[in-house]
């Protein structure tokens, strides 16, 4: 990871920092192939000149390149992210990310073939949240599935369609977008069901 990182930290978080409203649903999903990772063109900023402001290493200022990225739209209320610590055994740290999502609808030869593409294909993610800001999962090493189904409840009020798990060891956080990157995502952005 670009710039300087140490392991003190410089400073805190205060309640007053997230006073009001807070609403993070996840509302879009765009993956792309992260065998196409060299020409998505993502960029970390790096450190300004501030010895005391490192928070823009964590920031994914700039995506551009031709390499498409594909839209979702998850089921209402059905799409959650983590982004979690593991201790191995010996002391190592890394971390974990995960996404799950479902998508509704009649299971048809276009769903099977976009479930068995996201069970075998490997990712990178961008959620967009409800509140406007978007967040990317996988950079640097991509999402697996560990979970894809497809189900049909018999309840009148239950699921039909898929639902996908996707993730990752790697060695970063997930990393908030810039307003310009997300902007940009979205931009390059193929609907999975135009055709190709």
């Amino acid at each position: 990871m670009a710039g300087k990182l140490d392991c003190l930290l410089n400073s805190g978080l205060k309640k007053s920092d997230v006073c009001g409203y807070s609403l993070k649903q996840i509302n879009e999903i765009y993956l792309a192939n992260f065998a196409e990772a060299d020409g998505l063109g993502i960029t970390v900023a790096t450190a300004t000149g501030d010895s005391d402001t490192t928070t823009d290493i964590y920031t994914v200022s700039a995506v551009s390149g031709s390499t498409k990225w594909y839209k979702f739209e998850p089921a209402k209320d059905t799409s959650s992210y983590n982004d979690d610590l593991v201790i191995g055994g010996n002391g190592s740290k890394y971390r974990t990310h995960t996404m799950t999502f479902s998508f509704n609808g009649k299971y048809s030869a276009q769903v099977a073939e976009v479930l068995d593409e996201l069970s075998l294909g490997k990712f990178i993610a961008v959620l967009k949240l409800t509140d406007g800001s978007g967040i990317m999962l996988g950079r640097l090493t991509g999402l697996e599935a560990s979970a894809a189904s497809s189900l049909s409840e018999a309840a009148a009020d239950g699921q039909n369609g898929i639902t996908v798990t996707l993730e990752c060891n790697t060695v970063e956080p997930a990393l908030p977008m810039s307003k310009d990157a997300l902007d940009a995502v979205i931009a390059t952005t193929k609907e999975t069901n135009d055709g190709e």
